[in-house]
């Protein structure tokens, strides 16, 4: 809680090298009621309970209107632009396990290095668990509306870029899309060389197979 400052609100962004065990995120998610937007480099996307088109999100009036106060990157930061644009006042604070001295937009609050960092978050958890039980919650936060509202909003946006990429079906966006959906029902690993081709992965790539990954 010292952590984050006090923040009641946030997201919880995973990025590339983030070196943390999936069911340790959705713990931490499930903790702080905090959603969870995954990078197309961190090999969640296929998991349900994370927001893989929250770039479409960024780009509505809806999600300015959701206010939040805190973010907690775990590993690299979102590939994103417009998000790390959006997030240059929040509180943003980097948790990693290298020292590898990247603040490449210049946004973090705080860096926090931790050599085993599933042992730290579990040890939160458990921390947290046991003060709830004693009728001493650390966090007592409840996000549900805020998270309602994420999901509508992650909903509405997939249904726009769907009616899209079948109103322009030799679009660039919807070509992009397609190569994306059938690379990944190969389960290939995919490689992306240079920035806009990340930017449109992370924008119209939702779901990637479990067994695809993306490296840039």
């Amino acid at each position: 809680k010292k952590l984050i400052n006090g923040s009641m609100t946030g997201v919880i962004t995973v990025g590339r090298n983030h070196h943390v065990h999936l069911e340790n995120i959705f713990l931490l998610s499930e903790m702080l009621d905090w959603p969870i937007f995954a990078d197309v480099t961190s090999s969640l996307r296929s998991y349900d309970g994370v927001f893989t088109n929250y770039d479409a999100m960024l780009r509505t009036e809806s999600f300015d209107k959701i206010n939040f106060e805190c973010v907690l990157q775990l590993g690299d930061p979102l590939g994103s632009k417009l998000w790390n644009q959006k997030i240059a006042n929040k509180n943003v604070i980097a948790i990693k396990k290298y020292d590898d001295k990247r603040d490449p937009y210049l946004n973090y609050s705080d860096i926090v290095h931790i050599s085993n960092l599933n042992s730290w978050i579990e040890n939160i958890i458990a921390d947290a668990y046991t003060k709830e039980l004693s009728h001493r919650s650390t966090f007592n936060y409840d996000n549900e509306s805020m998270l309602d509202d994420y999901n509508k909003l992650s909903e509405q946006c997939a249904i726009e870029l769907s009616n899209a990429f079948n109103l322009y079906p030799i679009s660039e966006p919807a070509l992009f899309n397609k190569v994306g959906e059938l690379l990944s029902s190969f389960g290939a690993n995919i490689f992306i060389g240079n920035s806009m081709p990340i930017r449109y992965a992370e924008w119209f790539w939702p779901v990637l197979n479990e067994n695809s990954n993306v490296y840039c």
